[in-house]
């Protein structure tokens, strides 16, 4: 399937910092709201004969870019030096059933016309059949996110974050607009493939031990322990990273575990992904609004008291002041 070059869309700021796209359909217009989710679902219904799947190959130009000379990026894959059209072949799917906000796909860059892999990618799909439609709120509100609005705006953070890419959010290789199987024009962005596990995965590894919500007690010291020292490897990078990413005026909306990634690597380090709800452009008072680095710490330290007592204790100790446990500000 080839692609089309992703045309620009006039944004429009909400407050100076949330971007809005324009939708595909007038939500206004009731009756037009209707034919629109008609023919979405007459497309999910061609979806569900033609999906995509495995070895389904589609065609992107992705620009090149310089490699920044340190230790604290990764290396970028070969196809990334240079600029060219590529074969982005699809392998495996991450996240590919109906009603989420994109499809994702693990994916491989080829060169036209040849089979090895120059090295493997994230695809991530819009694919406005299979997200969730237009719902009617009330007798005059229609709620709806676009394919458009979500892909765009992960393009404004990921541009926004240059400098961030490679070290605490992923390389980007740009927007595109691809045809689907069942002949949908769907908006798709192309991001580095990362080895590790999410947050979630190594929450999932022990057993939950808040006392107001298990009655097993607390964990076996052993365990204890060795979640204590799982936190502290990655509480960090973790912190450090949101710092980062909230000096550079943007917000993150959708702070979960699922969408922050700990590298396989010797040296742990934090990437956080999944922009769509993303605010940017936004004044210190803002970004301290949504105090984001005291929620991603909460996502660490809130299994149970103890730990987050412990926790707390040892970046006071340990870490530079600005990476001690944040507090949470109301501000008014």
């Amino acid at each position: 399937m080839s692609t089309t070059s992703s045309p620009s869309y006039e944004v429009k700021w909400c407050n100076t910092y949330f971007p809005e796209f324009p939708l595909d359909v007038n939500t206004l217009d009731h009756d037009q709201v209707r034919q629109h989710c008609n023919e979405l679902a007459h497309l999910r219904r061609q979806a569900s004969f033609n999906p995509v799947h495995p070895g389904l190959a589609f065609e992107a130009v992705i620009e090149a870019r310089n490699e920044f000379p340190s230790s604290d990026y990764r290396p970028l894959p070969s196809f990334a030096l240079k600029e060219g059209r590529f074969q982005v072949v699809v392998r495996t799917g991450i996240q590919n059933e109906p009603v989420h906000w994109s499809q994702v796909w693990v994916a491989d860059v080829k060169e036209m016309g040849h089979s090895e892999s120059l090295g493997p990618v994230i695809l991530k799909l819009f694919q406005a059949s299979l997200m969730p439609p237009p719902q009617l709120l009330n007798h005059d509100s229609i709620g709806y996110t676009s394919p458009r609005q979500l892909a765009s705006i992960e393009d404004l953070v990921y541009n926004a974050l240059g400098d961030l890419q490679g070290s605490v959010i992923s390389y980007y290789y740009g927007k595109h607009k691809f045809l689907m199987p069942n002949c949908e024009s769907t908006h798709a962005i192309i991001l580095e493939y990362i080895e590790g596990k999410t947050l979630a995965d190594i929450h999932d590894v022990y057993s939950p031990h808040h006392p107001l919500e298990v009655e097993k007690g607390p964990l076996p010291q052993k365990i204890y322990c060795d979640y204590l020292k799982t936190i502290k490897g990655v509480y960090a990078p973790i912190l450090k990273g949101m710092k980062d990413i909230n000096a550079r005026q943007v917000i993150l909306i959708d702070i979960i575990p699922e969408n922050i990634i700990i590298t396989s690597t010797m040296l742990k380090r934090a990437v956080f992904m999944d922009f769509g709800q993303a605010m940017l452009r936004a004044p210190p008072n803002v970004v301290a609004e949504y105090a984001n680095d005291f929620f991603i710490v909460r996502l660490l330290t809130n299994c149970c008291p103890k730990h987050k007592e412990d926790v707390e204790k040892w970046a006071k100790e340990t870490l530079p002041a600005d990476l001690h446990h944040p507090a949470f500000v109301l501000i008014v």
